[in-house]
């Protein structure tokens, strides 16, 4: 077998090691890494590159405003530059689905009005089509109580679990008056100052 190609992988040599009764090959794959894969995985094509192979062909690439870097250990995160000269980690899903599109700087240059880095619009936001409960924030467990909850500035706050959906909404409209109405009040003053 050494010498012959599969996929992405040229056989080396084999080794003293065995796995499923099969000999254990060397192989380097089209990227230049090494690694080691039996004769059972090379004939059938359960392996034909590296596990970093497809994410070695990111590095460069530019997603958005996005250009791959490097990657991590385990391939989850890939490190970028953006346009504007700041290096991140970003989740890989993210990038590849383009949900992450910058560091940040693009959303922060969008048009919505904002108070204090706060997208006010956002906090006035319509009730989800998918909500089940009839009142933003809260939702019903499997074992029938009602969690509430309130995501701001990123961070979703879990605010409890009740027996009584009242005390959910009790709880929500709490929240919503400490960590809303400070930016709503500060935006109706600019308003209202212009």
């Amino acid at each position: 077998m050494t010498g012959q190609q599969f996929g992405e992988l040229t056989v080396l040599g084999k080794t003293m090691h065995r796995k499923e009764g099969c000999i254990v090959w060397q192989c380097r794959c089209s990227c230049g890494e090494e690694i080691y894969v039996s004769r059972r995985q090379l004939i059938r094509g359960y392996v034909t590159a590296c596990p970093h192979h497809k994410l070695k062909q990111l590095i460069g690439q530019r997603f958005n405003e996005l250009i791959v870097l490097k990657f991590s250990e385990n391939g989850e995160e890939v490190f970028c530059r953006c346009s504007c000269g700041k290096q991140l980690w970003v989740g890989k899903g993210n990038l590849l689905r383009g949900h992450t599109k910058s560091c940040g700087h693009l959303a922060l240059a969008d048009n919505l009005p904002r108070v204090d880095g706060v997208v006010t619009c956002a906090l006035r936001r319509k009730m989800p089509k998918n909500n089940t409960s009839g009142v933003t924030g809260i939702s019903q467990t499997r074992d029938g109580r009602w969690a509430a909850y309130l995501t701001f500035k990123g961070t979703r706050h879990s605010l409890g679990l009740f027996d009584d959906k009242e005390e959910a909404v009790r709880q929500r409209k709490n929240a919503e008056r400490k960590y809303f109405e400070p930016y709503l009040q500060k935006e109706q003053s600019q308003k209202d100052a212009s």
